[in-house]
């Protein structure tokens, strides 16, 4: 079925071609942003009858993504939720080699912005972080939405252990751990096992969310804009860091092996297997 991708489609037409192009098994229907769409458009997709083309909605929202998987969901058991995470050192080592490269990019997002710049692909990518956070997580309490947005800002700047995250926080410890749980339930998050202990310390998983929350942390960069010693200052001292969890992660990879670190004494990598 022919269309024009540049035309604009009222809500209804929207849904005649929806219907119409689901009946055909050769055509592979993508549907972004959908949970900015009216609701009856989940009942849409349930009662469409000989549905044969192979469907994808892309999202960014916890609270929708929730949803979906509930007991009410007329879509429930049509589709399948796939987390787009990091991707893996060994695809990034086929094709880049650079330690910024490697570092970085692994946020499939981010490779829009690149053009052989690393470091411009990162400034521009900083400006769309709030924004991003801000729409996987809305929920109608802006309360708890702030919530998680101080947690982000507690790992940022170096609290890795639930308890200094508390204390960021000045919550109780097990409120730290439910968000923490959605943190990891996202993919945001991950959390890495100290060697000998029954204990995990947590980190943003992504290396530019994660930078640009130390940013508006310290320096106030959302609000004051960014200069641009203040940017090489902090790219600077977190790159190793991050060269340091991308090491790790290749070799758990490599090893099919579990990541764990040690405190005392220090050593950054411990793969076990």
């Amino acid at each position: 079925m022919e269309t024009d991708i540049f035309k604009s489609l009222s809500y209804e037409a929207f849904k005649t071609l929806i219907y119409e192009l689901l009946r055909d098994e050769k055509n592979v229907v993508v549907v972004g942003e959908f949970q900015r769409l009216p609701e009856d458009f989940l009942d849409l997709l349930h009662f469409t009858k000989e549905r044969r083309a192979k469907l994808t909605l892309l999202g960014l929202s916890m609270r929708i993504l929730k949803s979906i998987l509930s007991a009410r969901s007329p879509i429930l058991g049509l589709v399948r939720p796939i987390k787009l995470e990091l991707v893996k050192p060994s695809d990034m080592l086929k094709v880049f080699g650079d330690v910024e490269e490697l570092v970085f990019l692994r946020d499939p997002w981010l490779v829009q912005f690149y053009d052989g710049n690393v470091k411009e692909a990162v400034k521009a990518g900083l400006a769309s972080v709030r924004g991003l956070i801000g729409e996987a997580f809305f929920e109608e309490d802006r309360k708890l939405t702030e919530t998680y947005e101080v947690i982000l800002r507690a790992l940022a700047v170096g609290n890795v252990f639930p308890k200094d995250v508390t204390s960021f926080l000045g919550k109780t410890s097990s409120d730290i751990k439910s968000f923490l749980s959605n943190f990891l339930e996202m993919g945001l998050v991950r959390r890495i096992k100290v060697f000998g202990k029954k204990k995990w310390i947590y980190k943003i998983s992504s290396p530019v969310v994660d930078l640009f929350y130390h940013l508006d942390t310290k320096y106030g960069i959302s609000e004051l804009g960014m200069d641009n010693r203040t940017f090489e200052k902090a790219y600077a001292e977190k790159l190793p860091k991050y060269f340091e969890d991308f090491v790790r992660t290749a070799l758990a990879e490599r090893y099919r092996g579990e990541k764990e670190v040690m405190l005392s004494p220090e050593v950054d990598v411990v793969i076990k297997v």
